[in-house]
């Protein structure tokens, strides 16, 4: 049986389907595309955040690498070492210098070079980072940067400014080197204590790593990130072939050139976002100038002045993220396939399912590309924590659970307070959070707190992201740890006050030291001290067996004065072999005081003059220990280590390898002593020093010649004897010009004799010292002051002590033999006085034996004077040596003399000595009687 519907049915069921089914279908239509279109705009709009939150942590990021950069600059140009450098330019100093600048290098991997140049532009000290091996540039390599556009721009700038130059590549005989290396350069001049400035420290920082860390900040994808200089050119492009070209010279190579309208509107704004026909341009602006800092627009190929200065609004860089049309245009609803088709699926179902079923799929395909955009940046290595509006953690990263040790499950639904250290008070956060809600953002230093309790220091930023109404609907937190960044700064702390060969404190840190102990010391009524101490021979050990083997000697009595302190006691190093110990908590009354440092003296006295075993070597070193007090009376800091210092000098002119305490009386010597010092120094400049010579006779009283006695005629001192100041020429090294005036002088005066026929046999010696006879090019000297006056070598004769020939025996023969081959003789002065060896003596290729006046004064009644005279007659005989006695003033004395075998004398029985014109007028009489 078949059912007729009537056609009047059919039509009502046309109808009914006409007026129910298809409004709903066209509703349904509608409201799909516009949901699709409120999609598409959340799309764009998510699209913006993400690429805006991508530059503010590439911005927050840069910024803190710069700033870095800054207090690295600003921490070496104060540093006590570079200061003490700069004041006396002395080479120890600058190799210290030097290796300070390695370490920092090695510490910090992002610099290419750390660099001293002088106020001329020369490098005085240069690292290289040598691709992460960093090295000490030789002297010989270093360059002149007078002409680059940097060094102008630095060493104009004032006290604590500072100068970043542009983003350019290295540049070296006018060529660019290959592969590209960018470079910012960042300077300050500095200054040394009188204020003069003494040139520039200059840090050539990686650009590399910036633009680096810029890649991996903003990975691109589906879009292009790009780094653009204030001029518009590429500093970071997906084509790399258009980086640099404000740099090779391609005008082309700008983004201005491909975006000229869109580079309009870029340049002029701080940040934002652009869309028109090319794509989506999302941007914002670096200003890397702190407060103090000047930059320039630098000069081609980097020689010369620079072009301009410019302003810190001035000098930016703009980063810019680019998604192109047919990027946005392949993300839009309607121009899928795929959801083409489900229209026209919606448009025949005619059935309110499909819609819905379609209105789901949609919104789940939406949830999805959230969730993998989601995913994409919450596998970033930087930590990242979400929370919701009220603050409460949603999610965080695998980073963040590395970096805290807290699972996902112990944080997510917790308040974000519970990772709070107590570094930080309650305003602090307060504040914070204020800050966030005002301006949408926040970053700064925070100390927080590890799962296992540990507290460590993070470079946090809190974005607040805000819905369409404008209200915040989650906070965005990413963190960095710089834990690493801090120990680098303590490390830079360590350096500057503790001293790197030793690791004992510095002069700068003792001097704090002693600053507060003073004033414990005068709240308590209780005494401390200062003990001044100096390795005795240190320079010899150097000398010998080098530099590596004293930097060994210094580790290991470091190690020694570090065992030897009290609980509350300072060992410090001030330089060199120098080393200072501070004693606190002695007793109130001064004598026990004293006691009690004597005591610990001479506990350090023993405990360093125990041998040392140095590289193979063993070795036996004393020090000398000069001590005071403090506490009893108010002092400065400065003249208690004068204090100490000079009681150094008493204990090592006290024999060395003991200790001596301050007495005002040493600063009365001292204060004498530097007077007469400078009295010398200025009769040695204004002529003052004359010679005086005293006869020198054979057995018939006929002169054979004379001895040159130095005289120091002052308008002030009168007459002065050489007992008197020759120990102290010695002492500051002023006997090397006056030994030198001396043999020219002599050698002047035997000239003079040589144009008579009565003088021009006659001798004259010249007595020389030890540090005079130890020069390297002494026997130079003797050479050339004969050969310049043109005198009869054989008539010079050169006096020596002793204790002059006997050190370093195998030198001193060769020298004396030297001196011997130019003619001159040589006379063993003041003999018998000291601790002669006769297996030297037999070896020094001498002419003659002077007897000292000490045998000769009491030789007519003394018998042990006899028997040494006679032994030491006899000895010159064998040896086949001349002997002459000085100090002869009587007829008895001579006599014996003569008597033993001695035919030559010298004293005040024949003259006393005379000045040249008195003594010519002896020469005279004696010649005509």
């Amino acid at each position: 049986m078949s059912l007729n519907f009537p056609d009047n049915t059919i039509l009502a069921l046309i109808k009914r389907f006409a007026l129910i089914y298809l409004p709903i279908v066209a509703v349904l239509s509608i409201i799909l595309l516009l949901s699709a279109r409120n999609d598409e705009h959340r799309q764009l709009e998510n699209r913006k955040n993400r690429e805006s939150n991508e530059i503010k942590i590439f911005q927050a990021r840069a910024k803190k690498n710069l700033e870095m950069v800054d207090s690295d600059l600003r921490l070496i140009a104060r540093l006590p070492m570079l200061r003490s450098y700069l004041d006396t330019g002395s080479e120890e100093q600058r190799e210290a210098l030097a290796d300070f600048f390695l370490v920092l290098v090695k510490e910090k991997r992002y610099y290419d070079k750390v660099r001293y140049l002088d106020n001329s532009g020369h490098e005085i000290i240069r690292i290289d980072n040598n691709n992460g091996d960093p090295v000490i540039v030789p002297r010989e390599d270093l360059q002149d940067k007078s002409t680059r556009y940097y060094f102008h721009d630095t060493v104009k700038l004032n006290r604590g400014e500072i100068y970043v130059s542009p983003l350019d590549l290295n540049v070296e005989e006018g060529q660019i080197e290959i592969p590209h290396k960018p470079i910012i350069r960042l300077g300050t001049p500095v200054f040394d204590s009188a204020g003069s400035k003494k040139g520039i420290i200059l840090f050539s920082y990686f650009g590399r790593d910036l633009l680096l860390d810029f890649r991996k900040t903003m990975p691109g994808g589906d879009h292009q990130s790009m780094l653009l200089s204030r001029d518009g050119y590429w500093l970071n492009s997906l084509n790399h072939a258009d980086e640099w070209g404000f740099v090779l010279g391609n005008q082309q190579r700008t983004f201005g050139h491909d975006f000229a309208d869109e580079w309009k509107t870029i340049s002029g704004d701080e940040e934002g976002s652009l869309q028109t026909e090319k794509g989506l341009f999302t941007y914002g602006t670096i200003r890397p100038l702190f407060p103090g800092q000047r930059s320039s627009t630098g000069s081609e190929m980097t020689s010369g002045a620079s072009l301009r200065t410019l302003s810190s609004d001035e000098y930016y860089w703009k980063i810019v993220a680019f998604t192109p049309k047919d990027v946005l245009s392949a993300a839009a609803f309607y121009n899928q396939t795929s959801n083409r088709h489900l229209l026209i699926f919606i448009y025949l179902s005619l059935a309110l399912a499909a819609g819905l079923i379609a209105l789901f799929t949609l919104g789940r395909k939406r949830s999805e590309a959230e969730l993998r955009v989601a995913a994409t940046a919450f596998a970033s290595q930087q930590s990242l924590i979400i929370l919701d509006a009220n603050r409460v953690i949603m999610r965080v990263n695998k980073a963040f659970v590395d970096e805290t040790g807290y699972t996902p499950e112990e944080v997510t639904g917790q308040k974000q307070h519970m990772l709070r250290s107590a570094r930080h008070d309650e305003a602090f956060y307060t504040a914070m959070w204020a800050c966030i809600d005002q301006t949408g953002s926040w970053q700064g230093e925070v100390w927080e707190r590890r799962k296992n309790g540990e507290i460590y220091p993070k470079w946090l930023t809190i974005t607040a992201v805000k819905g369409v109404d404008g209200s915040v609907t989650n906070y965005v937190g990413a963190h960095i740890d710089i834990t690493e960044r801090k120990a680098d700064e303590e490390k830079i702390r360590d350096l500057a006050f503790y001293d790197p060969l030793t690791h004992l404190p510095n002069r700068r840190l003792l001097m704090d030291r002693v600053g507060q102990a003073v004033a414990l010391t005068a709240r308590n009524d209780r005494h401390g001290a200062l003990l001044f101490i100096d390795l005795d021979n240190f320079k010899t050990l150097n000398d010998t067996l080098g530099h590596n083997v004293g930097d060994l000697l210094l580790q290991q009595v470091a190690l020694r004065l570090e065992s030897c302190m009290r609980e509350g006691d300072t060992v410090a190093r001030l330089g060199g072999d120098e080393f200072v110990v501070m004693l606190e908590d002695l007793s109130t009354e001064a004598i026990e005081a004293a006691e009690q440092t004597e005591n610990y003296g001479e506990h350090i006295l023993e405990t360093l003059r125990q041998p040392y075993r140095l590289a193979g070597h063993e070795y036996n070193s004393t020090p000398s220990i000069g001590a005071t007090l403090f506490g009893a009376h108010p002092l400065t800091t400065e003249d208690m280590f004068k204090q100490a210092d000079i009681a150094m000098y008493q204990a090592k002119k006290a024999g060395r390898n003991t200790l001596r305490f301050f007495d005002p009386k040493m600063q009365e010597s001292i204060n004498s002593r530097a007077a007469l010092e400078k009295a010398l120094r200025d009769a040695l400049e204004t002529q003052q020093l004359q010679l005086y010579y005293q006869i020198q006779v054979d057995h018939t009283n006929h002169p054979t010649g004379a001895e040159a006695l130095i005289r120091w005629i002052s308008p002030q001192r009168g007459l002065v004897l050489p007992a008197h100041f020759i120990a102290l020429a010695e002492e500051t090294g002023m006997i090397l010009p006056i030994g030198q005036w001396v043999l020219e002088a002599a050698c002047v005066q035997l000239r003079a004799w040589q144009q008579h026929p009565d003088t021009r046999n006659l001798t004259l010696a010249v007595n020389v010292s030890a540090r005079q006879f130890r020069q390297a090019d002494f026997v130079s000297q003797v050479q050339a002051a004969v050969g310049r006056h043109s005198i009869n070598a054989h008539l010079l004769k050169l006096e020596l002590t002793e204790s002059t020939l006997l050190e370093n025996i195998e030198d001193t023969i060769a020298t004396m033999s030297a001196i011997k081959a130019l003619g001159v003789r040589l006379s063993l002065d003041d003999f018998g006085t000291g601790y002669s060896s006769l297996q030297y003596l037999k070896r020094l290729p001498l002419d003659q034996l002077k007897i000292d006046q000490s045998f000769v004064r009491d030789i007519a009644t003394d018998d042990s004077d006899q028997a040494i005279v006679t032994t030491i007659i006899a000895m010159a005989h064998g040896l086949k040596l001349d002997v002459i006695a000085e100090g002869v003033e009587t007829a008895e004395q001579r006599q014996y003399l003569l008597s033993a075998g001695c035919r030559h004398y010298q004293g005040y029985l024949f003259s006393e000595p005379i000045p040249i014109e008195q003594f010519e007028a002896l020469l005279s009489s004696q010649i005509k009687g």
